[in-house]
């Protein structure tokens, strides 16, 4: 389940499509064949920065699922404990408890890719771990389906 920081990152940073254009084919293809999901509200948090990021998401629309009853069930148990997860003074919808209750809902099946500082207290990485949910960045998920470039 793959978050915002997790695309706009290696596509805008570190991995450009100009220069790793088999990796961003092989993301295709993961994201068609529904390897690599998302959620609905990373879109929405895409379509904030209009770039080749948001583009490439938006060619890949049906991978970034509406959130389901369990998962918004969820998203609540998540705040309540860990009520710093989210920014509270933003008026939008904020895509980490939504990445975390989907993997969570969906059992050992899924894993949380996020870019996000492993060290913080009250992000991705660190709030994956106290509820159960496994979480690598985007070269560990890589790794982890066996590309090689």
């Amino acid at each position: 389940v793959i978050d915002a920081s997790s695309l706009i990152t290696p596509m805008n940073v570190r991995y450009p499509p100009q220069v790793f254009e088999k990796l961003w084919k092989e993301m295709s293809v993961a994201f068609n064949a529904r390897k690599i999901i998302s959620c609905e509200v990373v879109l929405m948090e895409l379509e904030k920065g209009s770039d080749d990021v948001f583009k490439w998401a938006k060619e890949h629309r049906t991978a970034f699922d509406p959130t389901t009853a369990p998962e918004a069930a969820e998203v609540v148990q998540i705040l309540s404990r860990n009520p710093k997860l989210i920014d509270p003074s933003l008026d939008r919808e904020q895509a980490d408890p939504y990445l975390i209750a989907k993997a969570k809902v969906g059992g050992n099946v899924f894993t949380v890719v996020s870019e996000e500082n492993k060290a913080k207290l009250h992000k991705i990485p660190m709030t994956c771990g106290r509820e159960g949910v496994r979480c690598i960045d985007f070269i560990g998920m890589v790794k982890e389906l066996s590309w090689k470039f």
